[in-house]
């Protein structure tokens, strides 16, 4: 009986030492050093990357000139919807005898147009700076200062109380810049008109257009009558979502294509609107081609680098807007990297010494899409990276065996002398494994 339990206890034991060793041995962050047995790793290769977002987009108008006429001046519209007008043509004739007065009414407006440009210009050149200040301190502070770091910073309203635009007091330095820059396209559509008149070389009372272009609509009022007249030229705009919206940025490159032409265009992005599209009818031709037309959209304005005058306003057009691009990177894994932020992670990798090491990298862009991010710096070309399981440091690693057999040629040229002298070169050289953090 005593043998019996003897043996049993022994066995109880035995086989907790063994598990001990086991645990010891074989868990994660044990300390008796080991060789990594390497399955899963690839082998980085540079390249160039993209990350694009493919939109359907509309031929519209570059611009539109609104020529308001007041009733009591005016006394017959020369024109129709749908005419074909040329800069200097006249589009209505004016019921007034003394031509002298009132070029000198246009030649006033003309010079009020031109001081509030003046001062337009000058705020926006301001706010330029005090962006440009701004981000130079943050960045002096150790925040980072990439893509759309400033676009937080709030702007001073006084800096804008002299001039003629609606900016609430919360506004950032892109909005109110951007408010700046409608304002000023606004007027300088103003001032063309006025002096479109005062270029006129004609001798009778007539309105005449500032441009080459298509007589889009007439509105008739109780007070005035409205003539818009639209540039032969098209620019494109498309419409995305919240999710794109954050994405898209000026001077963005976009490759646009024309089924119709079979053309390419090339051009880039030029601006965004921060307001959801509700009431526009280029907007209701895009949402023929999207497949959830009555999600919240935004309108980014893209421009071509050549003028479109061989598209109608509102055809369809291919466009691909690059979103992120990197040269000479390399793509890895999302889910390799050990720890991470926006720009920068740590991964696995295996030196030329064959041991672990954990080095950090520099993420140029995510693309989700392929459940991958770009590494811009940190890695050379053919370098190999390891997964995410926890390895030591300074550990040494061996890969699977080449399915490929040396041949017994190559093993003849080799004596036991230089085996030998190769496994103690190992041994001496053997590196030291890092305590775990």
């Amino acid at each position: 009986m005593k043998t019996r339990l003897y043996i049993i206890g022994l066995s109880i034991a035995i086989t907790a030492f063994v598990a001990a060793n086991a645990i010891l041995v074989f868990k994660e962050d044990s300390i008796v050093a080991r060789n990594y047995y390497i399955e899963d790793h690839v082998r980085v290769a540079e390249g160039d990357y993209k990350r694009e977002l493919e939109k359907e987009a509309v031929a519209v108008p570059t611009t539109s000139f609104s020529l308001a006429v007041n009733r009591e001046d005016l006394k017959d519209v020369l024109v129709e919807q749908g005419d074909a007008v040329t800069n200097g043509q006249p589009i209505a004739t004016l019921d007034t005898t003394d031509i002298d007065q009132q070029r000198a009414e246009w030649d006033a407006r003309s010079g009020a147009y031109e001081t509030e440009l003046r001062e337009l210009n000058s705020v926006l050149s301001t706010l330029r700076t005090a962006k440009s200040r701004s981000n130079s301190t943050t960045s002096a502070r150790g925040t980072s200062t990439g893509r759309g770091s400033s676009t937080d910073e709030v702007v001073d309203v006084t800096v804008t109380s002299n001039v003629d635009v609606e900016i609430s007091e919360d506004a950032t330095y892109d909005s109110a810049m951007a408010a700046i820059e409608e304002k000023i396209a606004e007027v300088e559509r103003e001032l063309a008109v006025v002096d479109a008149q005062l270029t006129s070389t004609s001798e009778a009372p007539e309105f005449v257009s500032p441009i080459d272009g298509v007589v889009e609509k007439i509105e008739e009022y109780e007070t005035q009558v409205i003539v818009h007249v639209t540039p032969n030229e098209a620019t494109l705009v498309t419409f995305v979502e919240e999710k794109n919206w954050h994405e898209i940025e000026p001077t963005q490159p976009v490759q646009a294509y024309s089924t119709h032409l079979a053309k390419f265009y090339s051009a880039e992005t030029s601006g965004k609107g921060t307001v959801p599209v509700t009431d526009n009818r280029w907007k209701e031709i895009h949402g023929q081609f999207e497949e959830q037309p009555d999600l919240p959209l935004y309108e980014v304005q893209i421009t071509p680098s050549e003028t479109i005058t061989e598209l109608p306003f509102g055809a369809n057009v291919n466009v691909t807007i690059t979103i992120d691009e990197a040269t000479g990177a390399m793509r890895l894994r999302d889910d390799w990297t050990i720890v991470r932020d926006l720009e920068y992670a740590e991964i696995y990798s295996i030196s030329q010494q064959g041991t672990i090491g954990r080095i950090p990298v520099t993420i140029a862009f995510d693309m989700p899409e392929t459940q991958s991010i770009i590494v811009s710096g940190g890695l050379v070309n053919g370098q190999l990276v390891l997964d995410d399981k926890f390895r030591r440091n300074n550990a040494p690693a061996f890969l699977p065996h080449p399915f490929e057999l040396p041949s017994w040629d190559s093993v003849k040229a080799l004596g036991w002398r230089d085996y030998l002298a190769f496994l103690l070169h190992q041994y001496k050289d053997a590196p030291v494994e890092e305590p775990v953090e």
